[in-house]
Order: structure tokens, then sequence, then C-alpha cells
């Protein structure tokens, strides 16, 4: 048992970039929506799950209990929703809780890698990781503003789910601008501004992080 922990704490960023990405590309091969869901919640799960490994070296253990007391709150809940076919009155306030889960996971991933003097697989695993969060949380966002001002985001197809957030904050993030997925409210452009600037600045510090740790340790 404790050589399995001891090995998913080496691999816990490859572990949770594949789940990551798995969260993004699976569920919209599955035409059910049942199950397209179903795999959504399962690798909502996961991640929460796997980034507990992350989070073992935190200093307060209150904060660290209120952490996992809000990841089991959303688990339940997401359950429950989903063997509900009815959207209920918690869907608001598990998103905004969802979000800021991602957003602490996001920031502790950045802390951890930006403090390393080493460039190596591992670091680079999380600087993606921490890309990709970036991502989903904007698709966490985007979900909110819609649900309090209807109509914030123009799809190009009828149905809509939520991997078509993810295709629009992801194509905002590396500012591709496809134009096929449109904000048409104040709220949805300040969303897309705010996601496009936060992937720049992102992008940049993140390279001059590697950049800078490489020559150092070249330098040693």
């Amino acid at each position: 048992m404790k050589k399995a922990i001891k090995f998913l704490i080496t691999y816990k960023f490859a572990l949770l970039l594949l789940i990551l990405v798995a969260q993004i590309f699976l569920p919209i091969y599955f035409i059910k929506p049942v199950v397209s869901h179903f795999f959504s919640y399962l690798f909502m799960s996961l991640t929460l799950i796997t980034s507990l490994l992350i989070f073992k070296d935190i200093k307060h253990s209150i904060l660290f209990r209120i952490f996992i007391t809000l990841v089991i709150i959303v688990m339940v809940t997401t359950w429950g929703n989903f063997s509900n076919s009815k959207e209920h009155i918690m869907l608001i306030p598990r998103l905004l809780i969802i979000a800021l889960l991602y957003l602490l996971i996001f920031i502790n991933i950045f802390k951890e890698f930006s403090k390393r003097d080493k460039v190596d697989i591992d670091f680079l695993l999380g600087a993606i990781c921490a890309y990709v969060l970036l991502g989903i949380l904007g698709s966490f966002l985007s979900v909110i503003i819609d649900s309090f001002y209807p109509g914030s985001f123009t799809f190009a197809n009828d149905s809509i789910n939520f991997q078509d957030y993810i295709y629009f904050n992801f194509v905002t993030l590396t500012t591709l601008g496809y134009g096929d997925v449109l904000p048409t409210t104040p709220q949805g452009e300040m969303h897309a501004i705010f996601i496009a600037i936060v992937g720049q600045l992102y992008l940049t510090i993140t390279i001059a992080l590697i950049v800078g740790r490489y020559l150092m340790h070249r330098g040693k």
C-alpha cells in the first residue's frame, strides 16, 4: 500500500494530466447524454481526488481539512444530481465550489513547480496541468455566467453541453478565436477578455520560469 501511494505521489502530475485530457476529450465520443455526463462527472471526481496528492504537503492542516470537506460536498451533490434528471437548487453553488477547488489546485501546482530549481519532466507536466486547469476553470465560470445571464454565449449548434464551453474557453485561452462561438453580453465579453489575458500571462511567466531554471541549472 505504501509503495502504491509513493508511486502515485511521484507521478501525480502525469496522472492528473491523463485525467484532465480524458475529461476534455472522452465524453464527446459517447452519443447518449447520460453516458457522456457520467464520464464528465467521473473524470471531474478523479481530478479532485488526485489533487489531494498535490495538497499532501500543505502546512495548514485546517486548510487541508476544508479542502477535503469541499471535495466531499461536491462529489455528493454532483452524483446526486446525476441520479436526478432535474436540475436542483444546488447547481450554481456546486459550480462555484468546483471552480474554487480547481483554482486552488491551479495555485498549488503553480507554487510547487515555481519553487523547483531543476527543469525535468515532472516540472513540465506540472506546468501543462496548470494550463489545462485554466481552460477547464474558465469553462465552469462561463457556465456560471450563462446561468446568471442567459444567452451570454452564442453557439453554432443548438444542443449545448459542457464540452462546448470547454471548446470556447480553450480557443479563447490560446487566442485562436475561430468565431463560431461568440460572447453576446457584456458579462460574456469580459469573461472572454479575462481568459485571453490570463492565458497569455501564464504562458509568458511559465516560459520565463522554465528558461530561467534551465539556464541556472545548466550553469551549476
